[in-house]
């Protein structure tokens, strides 16, 4: 009998501290969103680059912006060129084009697993280039609700903004913009077009002296 109570004794105690230890334990924080700016701000673009200026990233001086974009264009060429983006090349700026029935399912923001390989490549390159402005743009047919589509547009520019920043891209150097079926790239009449238009872009320029110089003084965030 004595060893029964004894038993019962330890028993009680173990979940006395089993409880305490329960109640101690802290919740799980739930992380921040990202920090991104959205174009539809005025001065987003203004904000984006007090940041990257607080930061201590210094513009890229005009003489050295051609050979940076080049560097940045030769390494997404090498890791994205066979990985669904296409890459082309406008003046100093890099647009990167994925085309959303291939990285989304229909009426979705889930990146598909092959195209989230490829954003992870993406990512390297951006880290290593920090010196990049990244605009993504959602864009979708002209099929559905016009309201529709803007959401969904922009949804999937965040999806895919916020899949670089959990790589460890830094969030201000984003800008964001669902653009709905307003900027077609193709025929919506077709299925083929319709697909074409049916896409996220990035956009890559470099953060130069123009850009920088302004807003040294004049910005207060």
């Amino acid at each position: 009998m004595r060893g029964g109570r004894a038993f019962l004794l330890i028993a009680a105690a173990a979940s006395l501290l089993a409880a305490c230890q329960t109640a101690a334990r802290a919740p799980t924080p739930v992380p921040a969103p990202a920090p991104t700016y959205s174009m539809a701000s005025a001065d987003a673009a203004a904000r984006r680059v007090q940041a990257m200026l607080k930061k201590g990233l210094k513009p890229i001086p005009a003489s050295e912006v051609s050979a940076y974009m080049d560097s940045t264009e030769h390494d997404l060429i090498s890791e994205l060129s066979d990985h669904g983006f296409s890459i082309t090349r406008v003046g100093n700026s890099i647009h990167l084009n994925m085309e959303g029935s291939a990285a989304f399912a229909p009426n979705s923001t889930v990146i598909a697993p092959k195209s989230a390989a490829a954003l992870k490549r993406l990512a390297h390159i951006i880290k290593v280039h920090e010196r990049i402005l990244i605009d993504v743009t959602g864009h979708t047919d002209n099929e559905g609700k016009a309201e529709a589509n803007r959401n969904l547009s922009e949804g999937r520019a965040r999806s895919v903004a916020q899949f670089l920043i959990d790589q460890g891209a830094d969030g201000k150097r984003f800008l964001l913009r669902g653009a709905g079926a307003r900027e077609p790239i193709a025929s919506n009449r077709t299925a083929k077009g319709r697909a074409q238009n049916r896409r996220v872009e990035i956009k890559l320029s470099p953060f130069t002296d123009a850009k920088g110089r302004g807003y040294k003084e004049s910005f207060a965030p």
